[in-house]
């Protein structure tokens, strides 16, 4: 599935802008693409379960990364 190793590497590549030497490793092939996939569903989950605590906490949404 190339397309989604594309949308795994974009992803990675707007979170690790700032780690330049990973994301080389990232799309040079050098970390391989379980080790990508596991990383960025841990990331998901948190997010999900930040979701959830929100609900739970305030009966609403509210967006992980801060209100609103």
């Amino acid at each position: 599935m190339p397309e989604a190793r594309r949308e795994i590497i974009d992803w990675w590549r707007n979170r690790l802008a700032d780690d330049k030497q990973l994301l080389a490793d990232i799309e040079a092939g050098r970390i391989p693409a379980d080790e990508i996939h596991a990383a960025y569903l841990r990331w998901m989950i948190s997010q999900m379960e930040a979701i959830v605590q929100s609900v739970e906490r305030h009966g609403h949404l509210i967006k992980p990364d801060g209100p609103g």
